[in-house]
């Protein structure tokens, strides 16, 4: 430190040398110039300094943080736990109080290895008990708290880590389960639009479907509402041109005035063209009366028909080779009758039971007559059939069925000769009064389904509600149909009783 202050100091006065500072400022090449006072120096050495310092900083590297990792970037909480140096830790943090006199030894033999011992342990002890004991006493137990903090450090690294790593386990099994849901919301969302626009296109599929098919029916019914009225009008045509037959007849020839027709009056030429136009043509009634021959087969005696009317059951029961004749107050159905070579007879029902033999008859049958009687003759019908069929003998009669509205309105009504309509119930009653025993009561002509009123149909995808009030309404429906489109006729097969 002399030497260099006497470097910068006069020898004579002991200020700083304006020269030397001058000549070492020149050598190192930071002023070219002399300066003109200390405080010039001193300003160009801290512009130099200033202009180093800027130099310095940049060309220094960047800051990087650092970030504390004892087990390393690529080393877990486990591995931290049963890391080397830990175990060495654990192992060697009691050394110092292992090194106490009593472990010292020596590797010479003999006396002189003794006396060394003997020796070294003196001094030791001596050192031990006067400075290091509590040294390395304080020494094993700082190691000691530290080994345990390290330890428990690291069981809570590891622990905090594995709450970390099941946490996220489970939030990732959460977003996992709320995208699941998110898909199947959007499968389903799709799935109902789908599901909407297929039921979209279906129903204006069937609704084309059900107008083009109400259209075609139209035209059917249309074609058989033609068919029918052509029918009607071929009837019509064959009544009349019988009617003008037997009135061409029944004028002698060479004669130019007709003669009066005592056997055809109009009021039973006009039932007879009604005959044609409502009841049905010839062929249909014979359709439908079909199913009476079976009821009368095997009968020794002659079945009566009463109101034999065209001859369509006679024709049937003469095909079946049923004993059969047939009564009927009409002259002029009687005429059409005979001219098939039919066992007609013009006669009244009553008067012809009454001229009968007792159980002289197979069976008695009456097709549309009994809404043509009253009260009272309706009851000695009844007793008549009674008496004069054999006991076993079947009796049957076919009405009008009242309790179908369609029935009663449309084909009750429309004869001006009905008098009164049967009940089924009050018709079996009354036979069973007079000793016939009802076996059935049948229902006929059934009225086609098209002309009744259509079912709501239920829809798979509605809700129970609504499937429920569909339900209820299609009951609804049924019962309207029984009771506006039920069967149009019926009969009631009775047997006589001895």
């Amino acid at each position: 430190m002399g030497r260099a202050a006497g470097s910068l100091r006069s020898p004579v006065t002991g200020q700083r040398s304006k020269t030397s500072e001058t000549s070492q400022l020149s050598t190192n090449g930071s002023v070219d110039a002399a300066p003109h006072s200390i405080q010039e120096v001193m300003a160009r050495i801290r512009s130099r300094v200033r202009e180093q310092a800027s130099e310095l900083r940049a060309k220094e590297p960047a800051f990087q943080g650092y970030v504390a990792s004892p087990a390393g970037k690529d080393r877990g909480a486990e591995d931290l736990i049963r890391s080397e140096e830990l175990r060495y830790l654990n192992q060697a943090y009691g050394y110092a109080a292992e090194s106490r006199p009593e472990t010292i030894q020596s590797h010479r033999g003999g006396l002189i290895g003794r006396v060394i011992v003997s020796l070294k342990r003196r001094m030791m002890a001596l050192l031990w008990n006067s400075v290091l004991r509590d040294y390395f006493e304080r020494e094993r137990d700082f190691q000691a708290h530290l080994v345990r903090y390290l330890n428990e450090t690291s069981r809570h690294i590891a622990e905090r880590d594995a709450a970390i790593f099941w946490e996220l386990i489970r939030k990732i099994d959460v977003d996992i389960t709320r995208v699941f849901e998110r898909l199947e919301r959007i499968s389903s969302d799709q799935g109902a639009a789908l599901h909407s626009t297929r039921r979209e296109i279906t129903n204006e599929l069937l609704g084309n479907a059900r107008e083009f098919q109400a259209r075609l029916d139209a035209l059917a019914s249309n074609d058989a509402q033609r068919e029918q009225r052509l029918g009607v009008v071929e009837d019509v045509v064959h009544g009349l041109e019988s009617l003008v037959s037997r009135i061409t007849r029944a004028v002698p020839a060479g004669t130019s005035t007709p003669m009066p027709a005592v056997e055809v009056s109009f009021p039973d030429a006009s039932y007879v063209l009604l005959e044609n136009r409502f009841r049905g043509s010839e062929e249909e009634i014979r359709r439908r009366l079909t199913i009476y021959p079976d009821i009368f087969k095997g009968a020794a005696l002659p079945i009566l028909e009463i109101g034999a009317g065209r001859g369509e059951l006679q024709q049937l029961f003469r095909e079946a080779a049923i004993p059969a004749y047939g009564v009927d107050l009409d002259p002029a159905m009687t005429k059409i009758s005979q001219e098939k070579g039919l066992d007609v007879r013009h006669a009244d029902a009553l008067q012809h039971l009454r001229s009968c033999a007792p159980r002289s008859l197979g069976g008695v049958i009456a097709v549309q007559v009994i809404e043509h009687l009253t009260r009272e003759q309706l009851g000695e019908l009844l007793r008549l059939c009674a008496d004069r069929v054999v006991v076993g003998g079947r009796v049957v009669f076919e009405t009008i069925n009242p309790k179908s509205v369609l029935a009663l309105s449309s084909n009750y009504f429309r004869d001006p000769t009905h008098v009164f309509p049967g009940h089924p119930d009050t018709i079996s009653f009354a036979m069973e009064l007079a000793g016939i025993r009802v076996h059935e009561v049948r229902y006929l002509s059934p009225v086609p389904e098209c002309a009744k009123l259509k079912e709501v149909e239920v829809d798979e995808a509605a809700t129970p509600r609504w499937q429920l009030a569909v339900e209820q309404m299609n009951r609804n429906i049924r019962q309207l149909n029984e009771l506006l489109f039920g069967p149009q006729d019926f009969a009631v097969i009775g047997e006589v009783r001895a």
